[in-house]
């Protein structure tokens, strides 16, 4: 796999909706445990809090261990945002989806929910871009986790690439990181 590190980040950053690709990620080893039936069943229902879940589930085996999920009035973390992780951190979330769910030879989220959740489910009039369960879809290469404020998980399956963007921007710039990536990144692998 190629690697390009362009700095190193050792707190936890806010990732913002980048939380749904992962939530993804969790209830696709829901469905292969047979907890859940499949992804029309509320997950709530099974797990009030899914932050306990994902730390035995993906967090550990991952070796995951500085992050905070914020929680809502009742205690239960977010589904849909509010995980804080290190940028390496999100990176090995990347290179889990990017070896189909493979992690130092141990499956910790099946290959078939990999390959289902990355796939067109919603055509978008966004530039091209369609979206899976929780994963933004770009042309038959990219998938991309995008967080609030331009936080950008992208995977390039073509080129065995995993990229992390933190970054904390205005809504006019939100996406800046994807055009880094894409005119600048990108290139130097091809």
């Amino acid at each position: 796999m190629k690697f390009g590190l362009f700095s190193y980040i050792r707190t936890k950053i806010f990732s913002g909706h980048i939380t749904k690709s992962i939530v993804s990620l969790l209830i696709g080893t829901l469905i292969d445990k047979g907890l859940i039936e499949s992804v029309e069943v509320p997950v709530y229902k099974f797990f009030p809090d899914i932050s306990d879940y994902a730390e035995e589930t993906l967090f550990k085996p991952l070796g995951i261990v500085l992050y905070s999920w914020e929680k809502n009035i009742h205690g239960q973390s977010w589904g849909w945002a509010g995980l804080n992780l290190q940028a390496w951190d999100l990176a090995k979330i990347g290179i889990l989806v990017l070896n189909g769910g493979l992690w130092e030879g141990e499956q910790i989220v099946s290959d078939k929910w990999i390959d289902l959740s990355t796939t067109n489910k919603v055509k978008t009039d966004i530039s091209g871009q369609n979206y899976g369960y929780q994963w933004w879809i770009d042309g038959d290469n990219r998938i991309m986790a995008i967080g609030d404020r331009g936080q950008y998980l992208i995977i390039n399956r073509d080129l065995n690439l995993v990229t992390v963007f933190i970054s904390d921007l205005h809504r006019s710039d939100y996406f800046l990181p994807y055009r880094l990536y894409s005119d600048d990144v990108e290139p130097i692998f091809m």
